[in-house]
């Protein structure tokens, strides 16, 4: 039986986005958007995921990932 390919290399990246005018909830007002993209690499593949959090979300990401090869690319998803 053949194991899923192992993540070999995680890149994590942040991107901060202005907006045309300030936006709002109700609660807070902000005049940007930030983005964090996530390549994973696995075999011959490379998988993108992305979210819209703050750049703390990016780095919380590279920290928890310094091992990647107890990463595995299970149907499409990360797992450990």
């Amino acid at each position: 039986m053949s194991r899923d390919p192992e993540i070999k290399r995680i890149e994590v990246s942040a991107y901060k986005i202005p907006t045309d005018f300030p936006e709002s909830d109700g609660t807070l007002e902000w005049m940007d958007t930030t983005i964090v993209v996530v390549e994973a690499y696995a075999g011959s593949k490379c998988g993108i995921g992305y979210t819209f959090a703050d750049t703390a979300t990016g780095q919380l990401i590279t920290e928890r990932t310094l091992e990647p090869d107890v990463w595995y690319l299970t149907s499409g998803t990360l797992a450990r």
